[in-house]
């Protein structure tokens, strides 16, 4: 994929990151193509707060199968895992931490829909 038509497709989200994000300027950004159809975009900005990272992944799902995975216990429940070791399982070229979850329970804190099945609903 070409860099013209890299930019019109993810144009919104560039755009969107560049509203929430202007009052602190960069001082360090990287650009960088994971594989082919996967790029990572990061920035690490210095705010009144403190430092602040911003990482942005961008996928083409044309190029790359999409899916969600979750930790599971071993015979069946929800689990707890760091998300490097979800993605090795999975065999992910690149992954997300989609959720929160309660420390009590290890059941998501929201909304969950894995393989296009709702797993969990908010409270």
């Amino acid at each position: 994929m070409n860099a013209m038509s890299l930019s019109k497709r993810f144009l919104p989200i560039v755009a969107a990151l560049t509203l929430v994000c202007s009052a602190a300027p960069a001082f360090a950004v990287s650009y960088s193509a994971v594989t082919e159809g996967v790029w990572h975009h990061s920035e690490r900005r210095a705010t009144k707060a403190g430092p602040m990272a911003i990482n942005v992944l961008m996928v083409d799902p044309h190029i790359v199968d999409i899916r969600s995975v979750m930790a599971e216990r071993p015979g069946g429940g929800f689990g707890r895992a760091a998300v490097s070791t979800i993605a090795k399982e999975a065999g992910a070229i690149a992954a997300i931490n989609g959720s929160f979850f309660s420390w009590q329970s290890n059941e998501p804190a929201s909304l969950l829909v894995v393989n296009g099945q709702i797993v969990s609903s908010s409270r």
